[in-house]
C-alpha cells in the first residue's frame, strides 16, 4: 500500500460540522491520528517530541518525509476542510496592510469582487474577525501547512531556518536506508574560491549527491556537533572535534527500533567539518554460499575450504565491497554441519546476527586481545574476526592458527599477489611462516549492475579510441559486449540502483604453490608467483570480468579498473 493508504486504513474520516467553520478545524487540528504507518526514522521524532497533529503534518513536509500531494491527500480525507499549497501569491496593494495587520495572505479573485483568504493553520484568525476587516467581500477560506505560509510571507526563511538537527539527521539516514546506501558523508569541496556543502551517499561502489536539503555552513557546524552531543555513546567526544584527534563514536539504535547503528567519524576541515556515517544494519537472517552470486565453482571452491581443519582463510577487497557478507555465509555453511563445529566470532560491530557466539569488541584493541587469547582455551574448531586492526592482533591470529584453530578474516586488498606485501605489513619477517599456514584468499571487487531492459549489443571496435578496453577485449577473445542505453525502467541510468555485481577472485594455496613460494625470497617476488597463479586460473578477477561483459552486467568501462 501507499503511503496515504496506509494513513486511510488507520485514520478514519473525523465526524466534523456539516460546513466547516474556525471551531471546527480548530477540533480537528486537536484530533489524535495514528501515524504507526510512517518509516521509524520519522515515529521517532514524533514520539520523541510527542509532536500533535499539526506539527505531524508540518514535520512531514518540512523534513520530506512525504510529498505535498500525499500530506494534503491525508488532510483532506482527515480533516475535511480545504488544504492547499502555494509557491506564490500576489497580494494587492490595497490588501498589503491589511494582510499584515490579520497575519493571512489576502488575494483578489478574478471577478475582482471575492477575496481569497489563505491562512496558515498556525495561526488562524477566526471568521468572524475577518468579516468585520472584510466588511462586504465574500471570503474564500483556504488552509495552508505552517511552513508553506511562512515560505510565502518570508521567501528567505529557509537560509535561518531553526532546524531540528535529530529530525535532520534521521531523514538523511532514512534515504540511506531506503536507497540501498552502506555509507553517508557530509563534506565541503571549493569552487571559485567558495565553499559548497555537500550531502553524499555511497550505493554500491560509487558516491552520488542527496540534494534532499541544501547545506550552509550553519548546518554544516551545528549538525555535526549536536549529533556528538545528543547522540554519541561518548558524550565528551565533542571537546575532540576542533583538535587534530578528531572523533571516532558509535550512534546506537538511531530509530528506537533496533535496525540501525552508526559507526561516525567527523573531524575538522577547511571551513567547517567533514563527516563520515557508516551504516551498521543489524540483519538477522545472512546468505548461504549459493545466494552471493558467485560462479558454481567459486561456490564449491568455497564450500571445500570449509573442510580444512585449520589455517588461514582471508577475505580481501576494497572497503565495502562485501567482505564480511561473504565469510558470514561461509559461517552458515559451517554451522549447518550435523558435527556441530565450535564456532565463535569478533565483531566490530556485529551486522548479521549468526547462529553462533558472537563478541562485539566494540573498538576496543586491548579487549579484542584478550578474546583471542581466551579462544585458544575455548574448544574451538573455527574462529571468525571481521577485521585485523593491527600487527599486535595479527601475531594473535598467528597464535589461533597454530593453535590448530581454522581463523577467518578480512584484509583491504586490492588484487591477491599483493598479499605478500600485506603478510610481511602485519607479521614481519615471520610472514613466510603464515604461507604455509595459508588456506584460501577470495578477492572481492564491487560493481553497479547494468539495467537489463536496455541492453545492446556493441562490437569492440567501438571502443578502438580506449586501447586498455580494447586490449582487453582483444586479449580475451570478446568480438562484442552489450551496454544499457538508459530507459524509463531505469530512469535513464543504464543501471539498476538496487544491484550490484559481486566478482570473486580466488586463490587456493596447493602444497605446490607454497613450495614455490617458499623459493622466493622477498615479497615483491612472491608477487610475481602469485600473478602468474592467479592469472593462469579459472578464478581470475580477468575471466569473472569477462563473464559479466558477455551477460550485461557490467558496462566495458569497468575494465579499467582492473588495468
Amino acid at each position: 500500500m501507499t503511503l496515504v493508504e496506509q494513513f486511510k486504513d488507520l485514520n478514519p474520516p473525523i465526524d466534523l460540522y456539516e460546513s466547516v467553520d474556525f471551531s471546527a478545524v480548530k477540533k480537528a487540528l486537536r484530533s489524535n491520528l495514528h501515524w504507526e504507518f510512517l518509516p521509524m526514522a520519522a515515529q521517532n521524532v514524533i514520539s520523541r517530541n510527542s509532536l500533535g497533529t499539526l506539527e505531524v503534518f508540518n514535520f512531514l513536509h518540512v523534513y520530506k518525509f512525504a510529498t505535498v500531494e500525499e500530506i494534503l491527500e491525508m488532510i483532506n480525507h482527515a480533516l475535511h476542510f480545504d488544504m492547499k499549497y502555494l509557491t506564490s501569491v500576489k497580494i494587492p496593494d490595497s490588501l498589503q496592510e491589511l494582510s499584515q495587520k490579520l497575519d493571512v495572505l489576502l488575494e483578489r479573485d478574478p471577478n475582482g469582487v471575492d477575496i481569497h483568504v489563505y491562512m496558515g493553520l498556525h495561526k488562524m484568525q477566526s471568521e468572524a474577525t475577518l468579516s468585520v476587516e472584510l466588511v462586504g467581500r465574500q471570503m474564500i477560506f483556504h488552509y495552508l501547512l505552517p511552513n508553506n505560509y511562512d515560505l510565502l510571507r518570508n521567501p528567505d526563511l529557509m537560509e535561518y531556518y531553526e532546524w531540528d538537527y535529530h529530525s535532520l539527521f534521521n531523514r538523511y539516514l532514512y534515504y540511506c536506508v531506503t536507497n540501498g546506501a552502506t555509507d553517508f558523508h557530509f563534506d565541503i569541496a571549493h569552487f571559485d574560491k567558495k565553499p559548497v556543502y555537500r550531502s553524499l551517499v555511497r550505493i554500491g561502489p560509487d558516491r552520488e549527491v542527496c540534494d534532499l536539503f541544501k547545506i550552509t555552513q550553519r548546518m554544516n557546524v551545528e549538525m555535526i556537533r549536536s549529533i556528538i552531543t545528543d547522540r554519541s555513546s561518548n558524550k565528551g567526544a565533542v571537546l575532540d572535534l576542533d583538535n587534530n584527534r578528531g572523533v571516532i563514536t558509535n550512534l546506537k539504535d538511531v530509530f528506537g527500533d533496533g535496525s540501525l547503528d552508526i559507526r561516525f567519524e567527523a573531524s575538522r576541515v577547511l571551513d567547517g567539518y567533514m563527516c563520515v556515517c557508516r551504516l551498521q544494519e543489524l540483519k538477522t537472517v545472512s546468505f548461504t554460499i549459493e545466494e552471493l552470486g558467485f560462479d558454481p565453482e567459486t561456490v564449491q571452491l568455497l564450500k571445500e575450504n570449509t573442510q580444512r581443519p585449520s589455517g588461514l582463510t582471508l577475505f580481501t577487497g576494497k572497503i565495502r565491497t562485501g567482505k564480511n557478507t561473504t565469510m558470514s555465509a561461509v559461517a552458515n555453511e559451517i554451522v549447518e554441519r550435523d558435527n556441530m563445529p565450535a564456532l565463535i566470532s569478533f565483531d566490530d560491530p556485529v551486522e548479521i546476527l549468526g547462529k553462533y557466539p558472537q563478541v562485539d569488541y566494540r573498538g576496543d584493541v586491548e579487549a579484542l586481545k584478550s578474546y583471542i587469547r581466551l579462544a585458544k582455551k575455548q574448544d574451538l574448531d573455527f574462529c571468525l574476526l571481521n577485521e585485523i586492526p593491527n600487527a599486535e592482533v595479527a601475531f594473535g591470529v598467528r597464535d589461533l592458527t597454530n593453535s590448530s584453530i581454522h581463523t577467518m578474516t578480512t584484509w583491504h586488498m586490492n588484487r591477491l599477489w599483493h598479499l605478500p606485501h600485506k603478510l610481511f605489513e602485519y607479521f614481519g619477517e615471520a610472514y613466510r611462516d603464515m604461507l604455509s599456514q595459508m588456506n584460501l584468499v577470495c578477492n572481492q571487487r564491487l560493481y553497479k549492475q547494468q539495467c537489463s531492459a536496455c541492453l545492446k549489443e556493441i562490437h569492440r571496435q567501438t571502443f578502438s579510441e580506449e586501447k586498455r578496453i580494447y586490449n582487453f577485449f582483444v586479449d580475451h577473445d570478446l568480438q562484442f559486449a552489450r551496454v544499457a542505453e538508459g530507459c524509463a525502467e531505469c530512469g535513464y541510468l543504464g543501471f539498476d540502483k538496487k544491484k550490484i555485481v559481486v566478482l570473486p577472485e580466488v586463490l587456493k594455496f596447493t602444497h605446490d604453490l607454497v613450495l614455490e613460494l617458499f623459493e622466493a625470497n622477498r615479497p615483491y617476488e612472491m608477487e610475481k608467483v602469485i600473478m602468474k597463479w592467479v592469472k593462469g586460473s579459472q578464478f581470475s578477477l580477468e575471466l569473472q570480468m569477462k563473464a559479466a561483459l558477455e551477460d550485461g552486467r557490467l558496462h566495458p568501462s569497468d575494465v579499467l579498473s582492473i588495468i
